[in-house]
């Protein structure tokens, strides 16, 4: 039995067609991988994601 994921689409809304593309066609794994790839590119450590989340919550709240 293959699991699948449901991404919201504000956050596809947010990926270029290339990117988009590559996130739809990969299963669980591949995308826990592709997100930790992110997460280093991004330059943001682990200690420092709840002030992300605050950030982007604050930005949401304000639109």
């Amino acid at each position: 039995m293959e699991r699948t994921i449901q991404l919201p689409e504000d956050l596809l809304a947010q990926m270029d067609g290339d990117e988009r593309a590559r996130v739809e066609g990969l299963g669980w794994h591949d995308l826990l991988r592709y997100g930790r790839e992110k997460g280093l590119e991004s330059g943001y450590t682990e200690a420092g994601i709840p002030d992300v989340v605050r950030e982007w919550r604050r930005e949401q709240h304000s639109r």
